[in-house]
């Protein structure tokens, strides 16, 4: 933009208008003010964003730590996760490297916070059915869900899997609160 305007020839040059040579020149010093700016502007913004990805990627290491004490599920991913993401801040440049690095450091937190939530789940399921054990209920169907649902959380290792998985837990655990509130009145007989 600024030689198209430093060499316009046509109307500024056939025709001296003050006014308009003193605009342009003003145009091509802003032009050139802003120009000098952009260095600075996109040094800052990657010094934001290195900051940010190295908060995120140490928030993904606090994770995995607070979630492999459950001692359970696909920790090596996340583990492996946390890695790349490390290596990948260790070579990473640009302003674009650091926002993918963030994206990923925080879509693994999300995923181990699903995955500890799905646990949750797992165990307040587990004693629910060894509850309905001990009352002498048929709970079978929901024994044979309950292992299928462990086999299922040691293999997960998207987001999607642990919600589906917790949602399918929920819908189980409504099934034992049902079982329970249909077998109650032979349980007070007894």
């Amino acid at each position: 933009q600024e030689q198209l305007v430093d060499s316009a020839p046509g109307v500024l040059t056939t025709v001296r208008n003050p006014l308009v040579e003193e605009y342009y020149q003003h145009q091509t010093q802003q032009y050139r003010a802003l120009l000098a700016q952009v260095p600075t502007i996109v040094a800052s913004a990657t010094s934001q964003l290195q900051t940010k990805a190295q908060n995120d990627i140490q928030n993904l290491q606090t994770a995995l730590a607070r979630v492999g004490t459950l001692g359970t599920g696909n920790m090596q991913m996340f583990a492996a996760n946390l890695s790349q993401e490390q290596l990948s801040f260790s070579t990473a440049h640009q302003p674009s490297d650091y926002v993918a690095i963030s994206t990923d450091a925080r879509a693994s937190i999300a995923g181990l916070n699903e995955m500890a939530s799905a646990y949750q789940l797992l165990t307040d399921l587990a004693k629910a059915i060894n509850s309905m054990k001990v009352a002498h209920l048929n709970i079978t169907s929901i024994q044979t869900a309950y292992k299928s649902d462990l086999q299922e959380f040691t293999s997960a290792t998207q987001i999607s899997d642990f919600q589906q998985l917790s949602e399918r837990i929920t819908s189980q655990d409504q099934q034992l609160v049902e079982i329970s509130i249909q077998s109650f009145p032979y349980l007070s007989i007894a």
